[in-house]
């Protein structure tokens, strides 16, 4: 695929040396990874991502709603995949999905356990 529509990238792809010169020394990489300011937002986003993702997790498994949450998960990607392409954001189209599924879910896991006979 020719990358004539952006030059800036053709350009830098066309100079040799343009691309970072990986070496033996793993901590001169790393320094040198942790100098540009994107892979340090991308390391603060992990991170609270990876904290918050941990403690909802214990709760998760904790009341036991382990096929709840990956329920809901599966079904909300198509919601938001639909709202991008109405021109709604990703957010609106999960949030919309999980309302109208978790109250099915919810009744369905209610009636295989015998709580609404």
């Amino acid at each position: 695929m020719p990358l004539d529509f952006v030059p800036e990238v053709t350009v830098l792809l066309a100079e040799p040396g343009a691309a970072p010169a990986w070496s033996w020394n793993l901590i001169t990489d790393i320094q040198e990874m942790w100098s540009f300011p994107f892979m340090v937002n991308a390391f603060r986003a992990g991170a609270v991502v990876a904290v918050v993702s941990a403690a909802m997790g214990y709760f998760v498994v904790l009341w036991r709603q382990t096929f709840a949450a990956h329920t809901l998960s599966t079904v909300a990607f198509p919601g938001a995949a639909g709202a991008v392409l109405f021109g709604i954001s990703a957010v609106y189209g999960y949030f919309a999905v999980c309302v109208v599924a978790a109250p099915e879910h919810r009744s369905g896991v209610a009636r295989v356990s015998g709580l609404l006979e």
